[in-house]
């Protein structure tokens, strides 16, 4: 940066941003990234995907700390570029980080809707990645909805894009939609069907060292676990979850890995550590204004009343 070569100092940044996100560092990630989006300005010679590749990630750190602020500032920025640029791409991705502005707010209706206004500036850029995020993100929004066969729909079109993907934000894409896949599943009464789209979830995990998709996978395992009577199996894949969860900042899937790890608990009688993760969802939920997991956590201490 000192000098002078901007463009290269702009993807040091970035490469700082995803080492220091790796390590946990989240504080010393998103400096990274604001030395990075400072560079901007000056850095006349990067292409858009460069820019995209930035904003990308700097969106997964600001939702997973639930900052819709930050998100809603991204937006902003990102969209002034696009429109200076004329570029699909970025006034796609600036759309879609607005979108997770309202998820993080829980205002599902509002988030799909601007996902909605994202896609046809995410198609036209032919950006498969950015396209199978987006959709990823869309059925999230509509499974919240309650729109269950909506929501299956864009994941298998995820999963049809990206079946013999091997670059690293595609098997990322799929990973989360077998993810969201086993959701669906376990919610419309397939626990055998989800376990198996949470192992692919897995497998595509380790396979690129993709810590918050190898989380996630163990929150559903526990969950389909639980619905197939295997309450042991259940409880041991989300302590598993919640043994890397210091890794990662994303509350939404500790309050999950609790209440899944507390009905697998009660199950199997131990209903003082299924005590410890319900009012720990709970504390969560609150803190974060997460509805879902808040109400799940009560209903879990009603269950644990009911059995004393």
């Amino acid at each position: 940066e000192s000098a002078g070569d901007v463009s290269k100092a702009f993807e040091y940044w970035k490469i700082a941003a995803k080492n220091a996100y790796r390590l946990a560092s989240f504080y010393e990630c998103a400096e990274a990234y604001h030395r990075a989006e400072r560079l901007l300005p000056r850095a006349i010679g990067l292409t858009d995907e460069q820019i995209y590749e930035m904003y990308d990630a700097w969106m997964t750190l600001a939702f997973d700390n639930d900052d819709a602020a930050e998100l809603e500032r991204l937006s902003q920025s990102l969209g002034a570029l696009a429109r200076e640029r004329g570029s699909d791409l970025l006034t796609g991705a600036s759309l879609t980080i607005l979108a997770e502005a309202h998820m993080a707010r829980n205002q599902f209706e509002q988030a799909y809707q601007t996902a909605i206004q994202a896609y046809p500036y995410v198609t036209r850029s032919a950006n498969e990645s950015a396209l199978a995020r987006l959709m990823v993100r869309q059925s999230i929004y509509l499974r919240m909805m309650g729109r269950i066969d909506d929501a299956r729909g864009w994941l298998a079109k995820v999963l049809q894009i990206t079946r013999d993907a091997v670059e690293t934000r595609l098997v990322t894409s799929r990973a989360d939609a077998n993810y969201q896949m086993s959701m669906i599943e376990n919610l419309r009464g397939f626990p055998e069907l989800a376990l198996e789209y949470s192992r692919r979830c897995l497998e595509d995990a380790e396979s690129i060292h993709y810590l918050y998709g190898k989380i996630s996978a163990q929150c559903s395992l526990g969950f389909s676990y639980y619905l197939n009577g295997n309450p042991q199996q259940g409880q041991e894949a989300c302590l598993k979850g919640l043994s890397m969860i210091g890794q990662i900042a994303a509350w939404r899937i500790v309050a999950y890995l609790d209440v899944y790890c507390a009905m697998n608990e009660i199950e199997m009688g131990l209903l003082g550590s299924a005590w410890k993760h319900a009012q720990h969802a709970i504390e969560l939920s609150r803190t974060y204004g997460h509805r879902t997991t808040l109400s799940m956590g009560y209903r879990v201490l009603g269950d644990i009343y009911a059995c004393l």
